[in-house]
């Protein structure tokens, strides 16, 4: 029913990044395309979005929320969504989850990457009630102190029942990206969820440890 990887944030040979492209935001894809043209090793779709041509659907997409790309704020933030903000440290990355996107640019650092999602549906050990809708979820979690991610995607699953794995799983905090149709969680250049069609989505994050010569 799911899949999750777990990436140890405080490594260093990890690298974060994601897509990059003008304010308007015209460009869309797979995850899987991204992650083979990036060469992530990992890579999961983000933040919904809205279509601004409709007659020509995917000329003109962008996020609903927040985004930020080697520390460049490319869309600013929609109080309404949550948001995942990772953070270079002397050694890799640290990620934090904000139950509102315009906490983030309230830090007293820019993030180098950060994406919006939907909501937040877990934190501080306690599970938060929304509906219970099952449909194809993608998520991710933090632990041990923002050094630890959890990345997640799973068919038939309400936000509660995610939450509860990632409570299983010891994570501080959750939320939800965009899931339905937009569920793509690539690992190793394949799609974990079969069901998913493989949707072109805007906003993709993507994770990539630096091999080391031989």
């Amino acid at each position: 029913m799911y899949e999750i990887v777990r990436i140890d944030l405080a490594n260093p040979a990890l690298s974060v990044f994601s897509m990059k492209s003008k304010p308007e935001w015209q460009k869309s894809t797979t995850v899987k395309a991204f992650a083979k043209r990036t060469n992530a090793d990992v890579a999961i779709n983000t933040s919904p979005f809205y279509i601004k041509n409709y007659i020509l659907p995917w000329s003109k997409v962008r996020p609903c929320g927040l985004v930020v790309s080697c520390g460049e704020v490319l869309v600013p933030p929609d109080e309404r969504y949550c948001a995942i903000a990772f953070y270079k440290e002397e050694c890799g990355f640290s990620a934090q989850i904000y139950d509102s996107q315009t906490e983030v640019l309230l830090e007293e650092r820019i993030p180098f990457e950060a994406a919006g999602g939907f909501w937040t549906i877990f934190r501080d050990g306690n599970i938060r009630q929304f509906n219970n809708i099952k449909d194809v979820r993608s998520a991710a979690a933090t632990a041990d102190d923002g050094r630890t991610l959890y990345l997640f995607a799973g068919t038939n699953l309400t936000y509660g029942e995610c939450a509860v794995i990632f409570q299983k799983l010891g994570a501080d905090t959750a939320m939800e990206f965009d899931g339905g149709s937009s569920t793509q969680l690539v690992i190793n250049g394949k799609n974990t969820i079969r069901q998913s069609v493989q949707r072109s989505v805007c906003a993709v994050i993507g994770f990539s440890i630096k091999k080391s010569a031989e």
